[in-house]
């Protein structure tokens, strides 16, 4: 998956991500101070949510391999969405880190 712009990573800055993923953090004000720190919380709700150019931009401020191994980590809550990455990966010659994933809802 090659992003449409020819970007090097850093070339974008943190507050271009969050200005245009902020949308998708709807429990909370999404800042710089979180997409650095809880890296992968924000790929995962891009992923799950974002349009492909949100993964576009997220992908060019992180760096395509950093990114793609993001994607490989996430424990996804929506089977299609898990096996449209897990396809995304495959493509790329990734293989998935095979995580749990829980496909019904635990009764208690």
């Amino acid at each position: 998956m090659k992003p449409k712009a020819d970007i090097n990573r850093g070339t974008i800055q943190p507050e271009a991500v969050v200005s245009r993923i902020q949308r998708l953090f709807w429990e909370k004000k999404l800042t710089v101070s979180d997409l650095k720190n809880c890296t992968g919380w924000a790929v995962k709700r891009v992923l799950e949510y974002g349009s492909m150019e949100d993964v576009e931009i997220v992908m060019c401020w992180l760096g395509r391999e950093r990114f793609l191994q993001l994607v490989r980590s996430v424990n996804f809550s929506s089977k299609l969405t898990k096996c449209f990455w897990e396809k995304m990966l495959e493509l790329e010659g990734i293989e998935c880190s095979k995580k749990y994933c829980r496909t019904t809802v635990r009764q208690f």
